[in-house]
């Protein structure tokens, strides 16, 4: 049987309605398994067309220009047993909250500050302000498309009055543009922006006359299409004091919470025996609040995050050559320059108990969140003063980076490849190289681990895959590079003959003079 479309939901989130009759069945969206509002007699479901909400940009001119996102979906009342009902309708709110527990400057008799960014009514009916066609003659919806398909006359008088709801499914659409400026989901030590879709059924009856309950709505805020720090990597090169030099590879300037993010730091020492001990990677953030029309501010302490530490034995190097016994490490031991690869994991939960989080970067007039990637060295170098001892000097390179949602995931945000991606990608040959280099990624260097194992898949490719999780390990920003190729192809492959013979060195063509 050919069943009409719905305009808001694909055909696989479609199921037939348990209560149609075989002569004219209905479609509906799939209902989640609690309703909002549950009683003896009916039932509320509200079912949005997206999960989550996206918009895109973090500064004015990127988001200024983009068009608004919809909020879509469909209010579902399943009715068992006849009621009356006088009202059925849905809102949507969006609130931003602030907290000041000090109370807000000058009187500090205020301590928070709430602002309301969206408030939208669907007055999907109303028994005062509907003609009888809304009352007795309203029938369980027979179809997608036509909501409202009236019933033969009614059968008696308490039947025609207005308000009278047979059992059945009834389907109310709703729909609603969300600008790109309004402010993402939020929820800091301080503040918070929350939405809601609240709906409300009112019946006539003596006791529990107003029922309600609430969806919440996540909207995030994803990098503009035209953003290229994903593709852009930090890249930090300097000398110290003309005995080492170091160079930082970090592949990308922003990084999705749960997922990898790919570093390479590469060492040449250059005049003595400096001594590398210890590598540490710190995520630092620091967020901002202000109300009042930005008037009153403050600023949180910063906090500081350490996710990756990789180090040497004790009184060790990473730098030694191959073959370097432990107790072995002296002024004569061979030191010879060192690439190190690594995947550190990047957590949105920092520390459960304590309930710390990494809160992604923020865009929201009021409450802003930024982040720094801080790199700690441990080095050594033998004291001139004295040659039995060696002086210990740490080393701090930092620069910003931007932390994005879980839910900004390549899976959420880019559509499917149309081809399927090869199993195993073809590496070049390995070629002769004074570095060393490692061939794992240290990943037992993480402090942080995902959840579930099987979530490890990646999203550092430009195009999203159909069957791609959330996150992996990711190929590092140096194993990119092309190698020359060690076994050249077949001169039979080129178009060359084998008994074909090489010119003479005599012969020049004719076109050169």
């Amino acid at each position: 049987m050919d069943l009409p479309r719905s305009p808001l939901f694909p055909d696989a989130a479609l199921a037939l309605s348990p209560g149609g009759a075989d002569d004219c069945p209905a479609l509906l969206p799939q209902l989640p398994r609690l309703p909002l509002i549950l009683t003896s007699t009916l039932q509320v479901y509200v079912v949005p067309a997206e999960k989550h909400l996206f918009v895109q940009g973090f500064k004015p001119a990127e988001y200024e220009t983009r068009p608004p996102t919809l909020l879509r979906g469909s209010l579902v009342l399943r009715v068992s047993k006849p009621n009356k009902i006088r009202a059925v309708s849905l809102t949507f709110k969006g609130t931003q909250k602030t907290d000041w527990p000090e109370g807000i400057p000058p009187r500090r008799h205020v301590y928070a500050e709430t602002r309301d960014l969206a408030n939208h009514l669907w007055p999907f009916y109303h028994s005062d302000a509907h003609t009888a066609d809304f009352g007795a003659a309203l029938s369980p919806v027979s179809s997608f498309v036509d909501l409202a398909t009236a019933r033969s006359a009614p059968q008696n008088a308490s039947e025609a009055r207005p308000g009278y709801f047979p059992p059945g499914d009834y389907v109310y659409n709703f729909e609603h543009p969300l600008p790109a400026l309004s402010p993402e989901t939020v929820q800091t030590s301080f503040g918070s922006v929350s939405y809601h879709l609240e709906a409300s059924v009112t019946r006539h009856t003596t006791f529990k006359s107003h029922l309600s309950g609430r969806l919440p709505i996540t909207v995030v805020r994803v990098p503009s299409d035209h953003s290229v720090e994903e593709n852009e990597p930090i890249v930090i090169e300097r000398d110290w004091e003309d005995q080492m030099r170091y160079e930082i590879v970090v592949a990308s300037k922003s990084v999705v919470l749960d997922s990898y993010l790919p570093m390479s730091l590469k060492f040449v020492p250059l005049f003595g025996k400096v001594a590398l001990h210890r590598i540490r990677v710190y995520i630092t953030e620091d967020c901002s609040y202000s109300c009042s029309n930005n008037s009153v501010q403050r600023t949180e302490p910063s906090r500081k995050y350490l996710l990756l530490e990789h180090k040497a034995g004790k009184n060790q190097s990473l730098l030694l050559g191959p073959g370097t016994l432990p107790a072995a490490f002296g002024p004569h031991d061979e030191v010879l320059p060192r690439e190190l690869e690594f995947q550190m994991f990047v957590p949105s939960a920092v520390n459960r108990r304590l309930g710390d989080t990494l809160h992604p970067d923020t865009a929201v007039d009021g409450i802003l969140c930024h982040h720094w990637i801080k790199i700690s060295l441990r080095i050594s170098k033998h004291d001139p003063l004295r040659p039995e001892k060696r002086k210990h000097y740490e080393i701090l390179i930092d620069s910003p980076i931007h932390l994005y949602s879980p839910l900004a995931a390549h899976n959420n945000t880019l559509l499917p490849v149309y081809h399927r991606e090869p199993d195993a990608l073809p590496t070049s040959a390995d070629h002769a190289s004074p570095m060393l280099r490692d061939a794992d990624m240290h990943l037992d260097s993480n402090l942080y681990r995902p959840a579930n194992a099987e979530v490890l898949s990646t999203i550092g490719s430009p195009q999203a895959t159909a069957l791609s999780p959330a996150v992996s390990p990711v190929p590092s920003p140096g194993r990119g590079l092309p190698e020359p190729s060690m076994d050249p192809p077949h001169f039979s492959i080129m178009g060359v003959a084998d008994d074909t013979l090489p010119p003479a060195y005599e012969e020049r063509s004719p076109s050169v003079s």
